[in-house]
């Protein structure tokens, strides 16, 4: 999970910025058996 997370980063204007959706996405994609629910913590 954190290497989707810090795979899907760019920077802007100097700035890294971190998409929570596209590594979610990602992890989903690869590891489709896993149910897991974003946001209930």
């Amino acid at each position: 999970m954190v290497e989707a997370y810090l795979r899907n980063s760019r920077k802007v204007e100097g700035v890294w910025e971190y998409s929570i959706s596209a590594c979610t996405e990602e992890f989903h994609t690869e590891f489709s058996e896993i149910l897991f629910e974003y946001g209930k913590f």
